[in-house]
């Protein structure tokens, strides 16, 4: 109501309802609603109640769902994670799954070189010679390799025999087969629902696909 003083809250609404004007996404089904939750669980984990679901929806997807219909949604389709937050073990465990938007959208560090780089050059910046660490006893990624320490091992008297076979696919020359072990494979088992469930700490899935899937490879190579 333009031009008019004495405003309240309630003739707001009325203003609002009558111009056909909604703060809230109220149009969407609760089919919709889910399947958007659900989506959105899969990027941020367990740990997400309704309160930060419903900002996480309204910053990234730019939705303004009702904190109630986040709530229910969040019950149906991880009822789980809702029971999990309620004793509160999801949020000391803090399973926040592994999400990339992009490719290079995350910075990694080798591992190696955090931990053999980092210090040294931390107790270095001290200028204080006991405190600085000789460089040739610092580990470089040019270290041995695993093959190099199997030729050292055995020059030095040790007996190590070595099967070539171990860990190779059997049927990784023959693509006619590798494709009808995978497409066999994809009519149960979803890698990424997978991989979501392993990084949430639901690691039956991975288990069972596994030895499904070493299952096929014994039973397409006995065919020959």
């Amino acid at each position: 109501m333009p031009g008019k003083r004495g405003i309240s809250p309630r003739s707001v609404e009325r203003y609002c309802a009558a111009h056909n004007i909604h703060y809230r996404d109220k149009n969407i089904n609760r089919k919709d609603v889910d399947s958007i939750v659900a989506e959105a669980v899969q990027e941020v984990g367990p740990t997400y109640g309704r309160k930060l679901m419903t900002g996480h929806l309204r910053h990234t997807r730019g939705l303004n769902i009702g904190i109630n219909r986040v709530g229910t949604s969040l019950r149906r389709v991880s009822n789980n994670y809702h029971m999990a937050r309620q004793i509160n073990t999801a949020r000391l465990l803090n399973p926040i799954p592994y999400f990339a938007e992009y490719f290079g959208h995350k910075l990694h560090l080798d591992q190696n070189e955090k931990l053999c780089k980092g210090v040294p050059n931390e107790r270095a910046c001290d200028y204080k010679r006991t405190g600085v660490i000789p460089s040739h006893v610092i580990p470089t990624v040019e270290a041995a390799s695993d093959i190099e320490y199997i030729y050292i091992f055995r020059n030095a008297g040790g007996k190590l025999q070595v099967d070539s076979s171990f860990g190779s696919d059997p049927l990784a020359r023959n693509k006619e087969k590798s494709s009808a072990r995978d497409t066999q494979f994809a009519k149960f088992y979803s890698f990424t629902q997978i991989f979501h469930d392993g990084s949430n700490g639901n690691t039956e899935l991975f288990k069972n696909g596994l030895l499904y899937y070493i299952y096929l490879t014994e039973e397409i190579t006995k065919r020959g």
